[in-house]
């Protein structure tokens, strides 16, 4: 589009809008209007691009051409809700007799182009309506965002814009019949199907092609849920009512009723056979069901186009590695080569080998490369004969090799469990011939809640176990507050294992000692990671500790910690009793939740089981605030729409994490990003700048810190520090 004249999009499908467009742009280019469509869809092309993209972001006001083909049009439907989205002015027109209207689209009025009224009269209406902004479709409150379940793409996912562009490009489309399209993406384990179509979701444009939702099921070998689950699960995001979905065949039939009006896209992941799609299907021409699997021959059985995931380039193996291994790629040593061409470049090998090398030092590089090139190859082609890629194989034989023989032990005993199958102690001391405290049996709270001082200060921080970077100078900062604390706090995470010697060298060598301070500490899941043993035995019996969970009150408020680990990323079931103990003799006390993990995010996973043992809580807006750590960064999240409560996600207390590269250069100073909300997630901020600590990578990694929270009574200040100890922002939370 030309600059200095009133820009304007037009929308349309190619098969029978095509000539209509072509004459609206030559006329209102006749009238000094910069009309741009997509002469690509023309010639026969349909696919997304960014041309598409900037064309509409730049126009004043967008035309959509409203014909049984846009109706069905993936593209059409994608131009439509970005344009509403971005605030355009969006007119639709009626091109054929007949057509369905998209709900996103009714409106009161629309200009008649399908031949019965004069063509010059509804253009010399229709100029009026861009000149003045009439007759434009408004952006209803449902469709302001679109409802998404995938989870989002792991913290250490490396972009493959080719494979994503292909993937975009088969499920954006021009329309496919009155049948759900299929789409497969097919490839061995461990080659990031999953993490591609985890990508794919919470691409914009596809958010836009499917308003209606964006649905995430995953199959497995031995699924952990029951198809009815599942198939609710799937109603509930659709916005469908629930009775029907009592049994199987109800679930199916309500499924399949509902969809016939929708534009969603339905994710089947990690299919093992073609019965775990068969459910799925229906008859809906604007959705789409796309599912990943390893096995070739569920494709051409269900007829579905098939997309391969290839291996990863070279350079994006290497900054795979740089990602998993704590480095830069620049900065890996020379032997990062041959560990790439053992892994044979598949991002589960170069993943895992990755984390094995994390922090260890060069020599240590030179022994897996050594495991990896000494591994009994012949040994695993006997014993998986059909299978191509044996450096996947390679790699998890050498990463089980280097466990300790304990460990090796128990890992190799727990192959006799289902797929994602929960292990209960009762199950580990049968599998593992452990007593009861080997294998890890809870160890409860004392009952009620400790008493606090009616002012007390309280020092926060997460993920600090790393012995490194800015956990140190932030543990000095803490000693010296000349304020004093009377509760330090760390919210969990111990690296990279929590074992006997991380738990001493990098948790409480350098713990913050103030003196006449209660020390707390919760576990993270990596604490879990060796059985929790070295947290239970070393870190507690240091704290006085009695259990992995604790409470604190006064006459105004009722502090908590959870145990979010010991179940992960749950709370576990002996825990409840106590807790709702606590909660129903607090009174009209306040209630402050702290944990190592999420309730909700904007930047990571969901916390469905939290909210599910926690919702009476929840609903009735019982919790004031919810501190938490895990993701490695600070955000400061708005007052929950529903529940009323503040969440603070505080877990910058050492891990090195990337800063998001779409922010632009990194800031000097300390500076908040605004995060808009989704999902039922409240928009927030999100603390962004250099890292001093990290040198020779200051501008690359986010800033550590941790909180401050201040009670006086009933009041209550958060203040949110660097590691020196200065304020980035204070806070009055109550009153």
């Amino acid at each position: 589009m030309s600059s200095g004249r009133s820009k304007v999009f037009i929308s349309y499908a190619r098969k029978d809008g095509a000539d209509l467009a072509q004459r609206l742009q030559a006329d209102l280019r006749a009238k000094r209007f910069d009309a741009w469509l997509d002469t690509q869809r023309i010639a026969g092309g349909v696919s997304w691009t960014r041309k598409i993209e900037k064309a509409i972001d730049d126009c004043k006001a967008e035309l959509a051409l409203l014909t049984p083909g846009s109706y069905e049009s993936d593209i059409c439907r994608a131009e439509q809700l970005r344009a509403l989205r971005k605030g355009k002015s969006v007119i639709p027109l009626l091109a054929q007799s007949g057509s369905d209207i998209p709900l996103h689209l009714e409106a009161g009025n629309y200009r008649d182009f399908t031949g019965a009224k004069p063509y010059g009269a509804e253009f010399k209406l229709l100029i009026e309506d861009i000149r003045l902004g009439r007759n434009a479709a408004p952006l209803r409150p449902e469709f302001v965002t679109t409802y998404v379940t995938a989870p989002p793409p792991p913290r250490n996912y490396i972009k493959r814009p080719k494979a994503l562009e292909s993937l975009r490009n088969a499920l954006v489309g021009d329309g496919s019949g009155p049948s759900i399209a299929l789409t497969a993406l097919e490839g061995m384990g461990g080659i990031g199907k999953t993490i591609l179509a985890q990508a794919l979701c919470h691409e914009e444009v596809v958010q836009q092609a499917y308003p209606d939702g964006i649905v995430w099921i995953t199959a497995g070998r031995e699924s952990a849920y029951s198809l009815v689950t599942r198939m609710r699960e799937v109603g509930k995001a659709l916005k469908d009512d629930l009775a029907g979905y009592d049994n199987e065949l109800g679930c199916i039939n309500s499924y399949r009723t509902v969809m016939r009006k929708k534009a969603a896209l339905i994710v089947v992941d990690d299919v093992w056979r073609s019965g775990d799609i068969e459910p799925f299907r229906a008859e809906s021409p604007r959705s789409r069901l796309l599912f990943t699997t390893r096995d070739a021959s569920i494709a051409a059985a269900m007829g579905a186009e098939k997309l391969i995931a290839d291996l990863l380039t070279p350079a994006q193996s290497r900054q795979l590695l740089a990602r998993w291994s704590g480095s830069k790629p620049k900065d890996l040593p020379a032997e990062a080569e041959d560990i790439m061409q053992e892994c044979g470049r598949l991002p589960l090998a170069l993943a895992m080998i990755g984390a094995m090398l994390r922090a260890k030092p060069l020599a240590y590089w030179k022994y897996v490369l050594g495991l990896l090139r000494n591994a009994n190859l012949e040994r695993i082609k006997a014993q998986f004969p059909d299978y191509p890629h044996t450096d996947l194989l390679r790699a998890i034989q050498v990463s089980a090799d280097a466990l300790e023989p304990r460990a090796r032990e128990r890992y190799l005993a727990l192959a006799v469990l289902l797929e994602d199958m929960p292990i209960p102690p009762v199950i580990q001391q049968t599998l593992w011939g452990a007593d009861e405290l080997d294998a890890l049996a809870w160890q409860p709270p004392k009952p009620g809640a400790d008493s606090i001082a009616s002012r007390f200060r309280m020092a926060v921080f997460g993920d600090r176990g790393t012995g490194l970077y800015g956990a140190p100078v932030l543990a000095r900062a803490i000693a010296a507050d000349k304020a004093s604390f009377q509760v330090v706090l760390h919210l969990g995470d111990t690296y990279y294992s929590g074992d006997t010697g991380e738990i001493q060298e990098r948790l409480l060598a350098d713990w913050p000692i103030v003196s006449g301070a209660l020390d707390r500490s919760l576990h993270g899941n990596h604490e879990m990671y060796t059985g929790g043993h070295a947290y239970f035995d070393i870190a507690l019996k240091k704290f006085s500790q009695p259990s992995s969970c604790f409470a604190l009150q006064n006459d105004h408020w009722l502090v908590v910690g959870l145990d979010t680990s010991y179940s992960d990323h749950d709370i576990y079931a002996e825990e409840m009793p106590w807790l709702q103990s606590l909660i129903a003799q607090a009174g009209d006390r306040r209630l402050i939740f702290f944990s190592h993990h999420q309730p909700y995010s904007l930047l990571d996973v969901q916390g469905p089981k939290l909210i599910a043992k926690l919702e009476p809580y929840l609903k009735t807006k019982r919790i004031f605030a919810w501190y938490w750590g895990h993701e490695h960064h600070c955000v400061l999240y708005d007052e929950h729409p529903v529940w009323a409560l503040l969440g603070r996600c505080i877990g910058h207390g050492g891990f090195p994490y990337f800063r998001d590269a779409g922010l632009g250069s990194a800031p000097s100073k300390p500076t908040w990003v605004r995060l808009n909300s989704k999902n039922l997630v409240p928009g927030g901020a999100v603390l962004d700048g250099q890292n001093p600590y990290i040198r020779g990578h200051e501008t690359e990694y986010g800033p550590h810190g941790y909180a401050v929270l201040e009670f006086d009574g009933p009041w209550l200040k958060e203040c949110i520090v660097d590691c020196e100890g200065s304020t980035i922002r204070s806070r009055q939370l109550v009153p």
